[in-house]
């Protein structure tokens, strides 16, 4: 799984393998963005997307860098692995640090601070 910096490709619970291309860090020691591959098929061409991701049911969670001028961080999309759509679930921060999907609850971190002080966040999934 790994963190925003240092994260791998993921094998899904069907067997398909995602991965992340094209990798470069945002800032010195920030996180790493790249392309979006499929089973080896870009998903969204100029989109840019970190890790680490998560899969539930066919369906991949991801954070997608947006960069301009009202908000620059990640947004949390969510990428039906059927049709390749990709939808927006409404969580928006500078970093987001998926950490794992327990009852249909997506929990994740705001922070590189993996500490008992951190806050984790959820949203439904």
């Amino acid at each position: 799984m790994g963190d925003p910096i240092y994260y791998s490709e993921l094998i899904t619970s069907r067997s398909e393998k995602i991965e992340i291309r094209g990798q470069f860090e945002i800032c010195q020691g920030g996180p790493r963005i790249g392309d979006l591959y499929v089973k080896g098929k870009q998903i969204v061409i100029g989109a840019l997307f970190g890790g680490p991701m998560l899969e539930f049911n066919g369906v991949l969670f991801i954070p997608k860098r947006e960069k301009g001028w009202l908000f620059n961080g990640f947004k949390l999309m969510k990428v039906d692995l059927d049709s390749s759509k990709i939808s927006y679930l409404g969580v928006k921060s500078d970093l987001l640090f998926l950490k794992r999907i327990d009852n249909n609850y997506l929990y994740f971190l705001k922070t590189l601070d993996d500490s008992k002080s951190s806050k984790e966040y959820k949203v439904k999934i």
